[in-house]
């Protein structure tokens, strides 16, 4: 049961990450001729706002199926491990999410690394807010 709960509580913060990650793509569309590089330097902050708010959702879901497969209360408040509920989350979805974390991590460093990009190019670097 508390397994049927987590992948609940999982899935509501799932959709919430893929939401983050789908403004963050969005944000990257130009819109409005708008070239400013302030824009730009705000585009970038927002955008690594918007995945590591996916990657502490995606930590969470991750964390809470890990501890309902290490430990198991019983009725009498005695904390047992329990290696069945392994068998209760799915292998495939445990990858998928991990594989999920991985990419909004790796989005989240090239993101992050846009001014240094823009630095060794010897392009002008963005403006901060």
């Amino acid at each position: 049961m508390k397994i049927e709960a987590a992948l609940r509580d999982c899935r509501s913060l799932v959709e919430d990450a893929v939401d983050k990650v789908e403004t963050s793509i969005s944000s990257m569309e130009a819109g409005g001729g708008d070239k400013n590089m302030l824009s730009a330097a705000s585009k970038i902050s927002d955008i690594r706002t918007w995945l590591s708010g996916a990657l502490t959702d995606q930590d969470t879901c991750l964390d809470s199926l890990e501890e309902m497969m290490m430990m198991d209360v019983d009725n009498s408040g005695n904390t047992n491990s329990n290696n069945n509920n392994n068998n209760n989350i799915p292998e495939e979805t445990k990858t998928a999410m991990k594989n999920a974390r991985e990419y909004t991590s790796n989005s989240l460093a090239i993101i992050s690394n846009i001014p240094v990009i823009l630095r060794d190019l010897q392009l002008p670097p963005l403006l901060h807010r």
